[in-house]
């Protein structure tokens, strides 16, 4: 299913966002989950394509400064080796291509230039980056390195305050389907 246009951040979220990234978004964008308590976005859902020509691997920003802070401790402190030798990589995989095949739907088929390639943050194969698989598990639920990570050290990282606002048009069933898949 593919998307032609996404309505975009009101430009309070445009605002937060800048400030939360260091730096103006780069494409469109549209802000998918928020903080319950503040309000402030924490997952934004990225245009695959930026400036109509340059592939976008990254579909959900992980953009919390609470949860990215989180996420950074969990890595120094060894977390992807830990997944690495702990889960069957065959889950992260599969993730990957679900990941891929959502994003690469949202491209029109008419669409010539370059694309982005890779599963959850432009990941080739394996594991490298919690906070792209954190982003993509507030949205889907079905991260595994993030269900990892919650279930053997569920005090390192509280998403609990975090609310899925929705989807732009089309890609929330997208989602579903792959995520329907899985059960």
């Amino acid at each position: 299913m593919n998307i032609d246009l996404w309505e975009g951040p009101s430009e309070v979220d445009y605002n937060h966002v800048e400030r939360l990234l260091g730096r103006p978004p780069q494409g469109r964008f549209v802000v998918v989950a928020r903080r319950i308590s503040t309000g402030i976005p924490s997952v934004i859902a990225c245009w695959p394509i930026i400036e109509e020509r340059l592939p976008m691997p990254t579909l959900f920003w992980l953009c919390d400064p609470q949860i990215s802070l989180a996420v950074s401790r969990l890595e120094s402190g060894g977390i992807i080796k830990e997944i690495r030798e702990s889960l069957d990589l065959d889950l992260v995989e599969y993730g990957h291509r679900t990941y891929s095949s959502i994003r690469d739907g949202l491209i029109p088929d008419d669409y010539l230039g370059p694309r982005p390639s890779g599963g959850v943050g432009g990941t080739r194969s394996g594991f490298k980056c919690l906070h792209a698989h954190v982003g993509w598990h507030i949205v889907s639920k079905v991260d595994a390195p993030t269900l990892y990570v919650l279930e053997h050290h569920p005090q390192s990282l509280d998403l609990s305050d975090v609310r899925v606002l929705g989807m732009p048009a089309g890609l929330g069933r997208v989602i579903d389907l792959h995520v329907d898949a899985l059960s």
